[in-house]
């Protein structure tokens, strides 16, 4: 199945593919912006992931743009989104639990 290498590659953090589902492209783009240390720019993109949620969006996936966010406003020192995001991090462990 496509998808599910598709899915593959994302999670093994394959930043030389070319994604075709949207989320998995612009969370990499996100990613390699973090690494610049372009934590500004990767928020923007986080945020959008976070808000649209795309077709075939799964809780890993949510739960890296949650994590990636959480570390990208430590690293610009806003702490209140940082705990914000640390929280819907376990809120979506916890629902795991369910």
């Amino acid at each position: 199945n496509a998808y599910d290498y598709e899915f593959y590659k994302y999670i093994t953090k394959d930043e030389e593919y070319s994604y075709e589902h949207e989320s998995f492209k612009k969370h990499i783009e996100a990613r390699i912006l973090l690494k610049k240390y372009k934590y500004r720019e990767a928020i923007q993109i986080l945020q959008i992931l976070e808000d649209e949620k795309f077709e075939g969006y799964n809780a890993y996936v949510l739960f890296g743009v949650y994590t990636d966010l959480e570390n990208a406003y430590k690293m610009i020192g806003d702490f209140e989104n940082a705990y914000r995001y640390l929280n819907k991090r376990h809120s979506l462990i916890n629902g795991f639990d369910a």
